[in-house]
């Protein structure tokens, strides 16, 4: 059989039980917070680079859009800067 114990002894377990508990969850939660943020900047990592591909093929097309352009000013300038011909 065991020995009896006081009501300050179990309290006295009570609160080293308590504290064991509480940095026992605090360790898991830790493990779960580091697995999270890891996996958080690994998403954030991917679309910030699935952000700047977009970005740059928009702005490629953009390019494209007026690369004859400058072979086109002199064209241009005629037609709007020529003299009234009445």
């Amino acid at each position: 059989m065991s020995t009896p114990v006081t009501r300050g002894e179990l309290r006295e377990e009570s609160e080293r039980f308590e504290i064991r508990l509480d940095q026992k969850l605090a360790q898991h939660l830790e493990i779960l917070g580091d697995a999270l943020l890891k996996r958080l900047r690994t998403e954030l990592a991917r679309q910030l680079q699935e952000l700047q591909e977009t970005i740059s093929a928009q702005i490629s097309a953009m390019k494209a859009k007026r690369a004859d352009l400058p072979a086109r000013v002199p064209q241009l300038e005629a037609t709007v800067l020529a003299p009234d011909r009445r």
